[in-house]
């Protein structure tokens, strides 16, 4: 059994199924399993499914139609389709599967995220370094300062949104402190670093718009922690005085 693409677009596809065996004359029945990260009911549904062949039949086709929700998934979803027949002959009852990508067209909720260090709260001239830089499907990031660093600022880039949702509102702050809102491109209010390991987060919402059809407010959180270094310990010899007394 042989399955193939022979359509497809992000909201749609079309996969063939065409038996590599001749169909008996009483027709046969052929069942696709599915597998895969998307899931079957949720993320798409098939249609027809199971599929009926009559004898002389040498092709199928099979109607993918995904969920269009406003959730952002960039890394995508796969689905697999293996084919299974009431042929007779088992050897052809497992022949066919393929894998087929499911696109993403939601906008991401951060599109950029820059840092920077000040020494003395007031001045914020250096560059916080992310790792690794900054993507928008990476939600987690570590940062090292040296311990005369004693704030920083985070700087998200908001995503726009698009026709089915509005543009993301962000808000950053230490982890389990109330976060502050923050305009796309602005820099954040300074936040305090106490010598190790400081958890910061961004917390990008993407609302739906009135007309759209998922209704649903989608959050991401993005982690970057900061981990400042204790200082450095003054390896110094002592000095040794002594007295001396005048010469007579």
């Amino acid at each position: 059994m042989d399955l193939a693409p022979i359509e497809g677009a992000i909201e749609v596809g079309i996969v063939r199924v065409t038996p590599n065996f001749a169909v008996p004359a009483g027709g046969m029945t052929v069942k696709l399993r599915t597998g895969g990260s998307a899931t079957e009911g949720t993320d798409y549904t098939l249609s027809p499914n199971p599929l009926t062949f009559a004898a002389g039949d040498a092709v199928k086709t099979v109607r993918i139609t995904t969920e269009d929700d406003n959730e952002y998934e960039p890394l995508g979803e796969m689905i697999y389709l293996y084919a299974e027949s009431t042929h007779s002959d088992p050897g052809s009852r497992w022949k066919g599967s393929h894998g087929i990508g499911i696109g993403d067209d939601d906008p991401a909720p951060l599109t950029g995220l820059t840092g920077s260090t000040s020494t003395d709260d007031a001045t914020f001239s250096g560059a916080l370094k992310l790792n690794p830089a900054f993507d928008a499907a990476t939600m987690t990031y570590t940062a090292t300062v040296a311990n005369q660093v004693t704030h920083v600022k985070l700087t998200p880039t908001g995503g726009r949104g698009n026709a089915k949702v509005e543009a993301a509102k962000v808000k950053v702050g230490r982890q389990g402190a109330t976060l502050a809102a923050v305009a796309s491109g602005t820099a954040s209010a300074a936040i305090a670093l106490a010598v190790g390991a400081n958890a910061i987060v961004v917390v990008a919402e993407v609302a739906p718009k009135s007309d759209s059809e998922d209704r649903k407010t989608y959050t991401y959180t993005y982690k970057v922690t900061v981990t400042r270094q204790p200082p450095r310990r003054c390896r110094c010899r002592r000095l040794r005085t002594r007295s001396l007394r005048a010469a007579p």
